[in-house]
């Protein structure tokens, strides 16, 4: 049979070389040609998945030969080696067969086929010729038959078993942003995520939101909480501090006036009348005594105004001082005053005024004090009292002065002492008039007593400020109704008188203290000469102090007087009448 299989394509065309030979037309025959016998066992054409051998090699031409694995012939002439991605696992292959998809096509010398790396990535090519479909490796995948290439799997997706057509993408929560990756793709870690499939890398949550591992998206942190870039949860805000919404990233200090703390953590509650509390508190605290909160929600509590105090700390009002009694009232930029000074200006209590001080109205912030003629002898008054007649006070008196000699004060609340006019004194303290200085005596202003008028010098009548000079021929004596006068003046006088007869003043001794006796050879016949008249010829006075000039012989002189002792000047020069 196989020696008939062999045998059939000569057959063929020796009935072919038949057909021709009939076709010819006799006129056309030609000699006969002679031909020479195929050789037994040779042949010039092969079944399909055999080759034909040449002549290169006598002894085997015409011989045909089973095509090797990995190639295949449909001609019987010749073995065509498989195309990349299609194989020939045994001889005699008549045609070549196509690697199912996840595989390539290798050969004897390239069991894993060949791998080339572009551009920092491995490709795992496939040979001609092959012999066996290589399964493309985990991490690789080749997507159809015939393929001539295993790729690997791109970032985002993977393959975990061999003769894999497809890679498989990497799911909602997981990521990889490898090339060939051969394992499931990575989980996402806590707080971050990927919300697609065929991720290459896990995105990070936004601040203010959390996930768990593995998510494929992320929750908002809840009211009352937060997460920050140091921390891995959401954490409850600290007292003090609220989250109104999620997703918060920080939490918001509760507002002056207001608190937040772990009752509620996502609100503020206002802090009532009475109380308050700065930026970012947890608690509220009462007023300090000295000031106020009327309604809630204060940020700070008010200093009661001017003369109003609050007695206990938590004041929703200030109650007003009574009369007699004060709270002051802080200056302006009183922020800037040091504590110790502010800490006067909000007192749990009024202050009483002082001595010498008042307040006739209530709720006042300043004490008055008292006018010059006025007092406040104790604390705490509302009124200021006069000072009785014969005193006086200046301002802010607690008590009155009574007035010194010389002075006097003649009504209530006399703002100061006054001085004696001239011709008046007062010898006494506290006195409300002063007493006329008597005849013969004067006084300047704000004398304690009258002084004496100088002897040559009078003072007539009462009230007088001051002493004058008697003129020529006259002298001072104390009263003119003195029945014998003496030509002595004395210190006191009251009223001028002539000099007697025998006597005289001149004008250049104008308040002389006494007459002088007219010398001897003179006379003054009357009263109140100024001058001595000389006596006429062949006359003379026998004494001094003659009246009368005589024609007799006078006894012999006496010796003279001593002279007169001066007079003592006066305390101010009267002035001439």
């Amino acid at each position: 049979m196989a020696a008939l299989r062999r045998a059939r394509p000569l057959l063929g065309v020796a009935l072919a070389l038949a057909a021709l030979c009939v076709a010819l037309p006799p006129a056309a025959a030609q000699a006969p040609q002679y031909y020479r016998e195929t050789p037994t066992g040779f042949v010039s054409t092969c079944f399909d998945g055999y080759r034909l051998l040449s002549s290169d090699v006598a002894a085997t031409a015409g011989t045909c030969v089973a095509c090797d694995a990995g190639t295949a012939s449909m001609d019987g002439l010749r073995c065509s080696p498989c195309s990349v991605g299609m194989i020939a696992n045994t001889t005699a292959a008549k045609q070549c067969e196509l690697c199912p998809s996840g595989t390539i096509s290798v050969d004897a010398a390239n069991p894993s086929g060949v791998s080339t790396v572009i551009s920092s990535i491995t490709y795992i090519y496939g040979t001609s010729s092959g012999t066996t479909c290589y399964s493309c490796p985990a991490g690789y995948y080749q997507p159809r038959r015939g393929g001539d290439v295993c790729l690997p799997c791109p970032p985002g997706s993977y393959s975990d078993t061999a003769a894999s057509s497809n890679c498989t993408r990497c799911g909602p929560g997981t990521a990889s942003s490898d090339v060939a990756r051969a394992t499931a793709c990575d989980g996402c870690p806590a707080n971050t995520y990927s919300l697609n499939q065929g991720s290459t890398m896990c995105l990070v949550v936004p601040l203010g939101t959390t996930s768990p591992a593995m998510s494929p998206t992320f929750t908002p942190c809840a009211v009352g909480t937060y997460r920050n870039a140091v921390s891995a949860t959401c954490l409850a805000c600290a007292d003090g501090t609220y989250a109104p919404v999620t997703g918060m990233t920080a939490c918001y200090p509760a507002p002056a006036g207001s608190i937040a703390n772990s009752t509620d953590r996502s609100t503020t509650y206002q802090c009532p009348a009475g109380s308050y509390s700065p930026e970012g508190a947890s608690t509220c605290s009462l007023c300090p005594v000295g000031t106020y909160s009327d309604v809630a929600g204060m940020p700070a509590c008010i200093p009661c105004p001017p003369g109003q105090y609050a007695a206990t700390a938590g004041a929703t009002s200030c109650t007003a001082c009574a009369s007699g009694s004060i709270a002051p009232w802080l200056t302006t930029d009183y922020h800037l005053w040091p504590a110790a000074d502010l800490a006067y200006f909000t007192t749990a209590t009024c202050s009483q005024c002082p001595l010498g001080y008042h307040q006739p109205s209530p709720a006042q912030s300043v004490c008055e004090p008292c006018v010059p003629g006025f007092y406040a002898p104790t604390v705490g008054t509302s009124t200021c009292s006069a000072c009785t007649i014969g005193e006086s006070s200046t301002l802010a008196a607690s008590a009155c002065t009574g007035c010194p000699t010389g002075t006097y004060a003649p009504r209530e609340g006399t703002t100061e002492c006054l001085p004696c006019y001239m011709g008046f004194y007062n010898d006494q303290t506290n006195s409300s008039f002063c007493n006329l200085c008597a005849p013969g005596t004067y006084s300047d202003d704000g004398w304690a007593q009258c002084k004496t008028c100088p002897r040559g010098s009078i003072a007539p009548r009462e009230g007088s400020h001051d002493c004058y000079h008697c003129p020529a021929g006259e002298y001072a004596n104390v009263d003119p109704g003195t029945a014998l006068p003496l030509a002595l003046g004395t210190a006191g006088a009251t009223a001028c008188l002539k000099c007697p007869a025998g006597t005289y003043s001149a004008p250049s001794s104008a308040g002389s203290a006494a007459c002088i006796p007219c010398p001897y050879d003179t006379y003054a016949p009357g009263r109140g000469s100024s001058a001595c008249l000389a006596c006429p010829s062949g006359q003379r006075t026998c004494q001094v102090g003659a009246v009368r000039c005589t024609v007799f012989t006078c006894p012999p002189l006496p010796p003279l007087p001593p002279p007169m002792p001066p007079s003592p000047p006066p305390a101010s020069p009267p002035p001439s009448p």
